[in-house]
């Protein structure tokens, strides 16, 4: 995630972040990949990771009614578990991943403290 022909992040939060920002991040991300059907989190349990979608789609989906409804689709454009980094202390939805592809994620209390330090 560096601006002007330097290296880039594939997601636009993290490209959107100012490079000494970011650096602070950097050697706390751990790429992965998504595979199709892999659930990232489900409702009401901790979450533990945030996940920066760098490809590939997922899917944000709550109950209702005794349903599953579709509330979100994210993509490189997104972040899995943003209720978290803003103080909440679980997700209210099921995040499952629809197309493969690749994220990065940061452990929720390692992006806690590099927000305190950067904010």
């Amino acid at each position: 995630m560096e601006h002007s022909g330097r290296s880039i992040a594939r997601n636009e939060i993290l490209r959107s972040l100012a490079t000494p920002d970011f650096e602070s991040m950097r050697p706390l991300l751990r790429s992965v990949v998504l595979t199709e059907r892999m659930i990232l989190n489900e409702p009401s349990k901790r979450a533990e990771y945030v996940y920066f979608v760098e490809s590939g789609i997922v899917s944000l989906r709550t109950l209702a009614g005794g349903s599953i409804l579709e509330t979100a689709m994210l993509g490189c454009r997104g972040v899995v578990d943003a209720s978290v980094v803003l103080g909440g202390t679980a997700p209210i939805h099921q995040s499952i991943v629809l197309f493969p592809g690749k994220a990065l994620i940061i452990h929720v209390e390692d992006l806690h403290n590099v927000m305190s330090e950067c904010p």
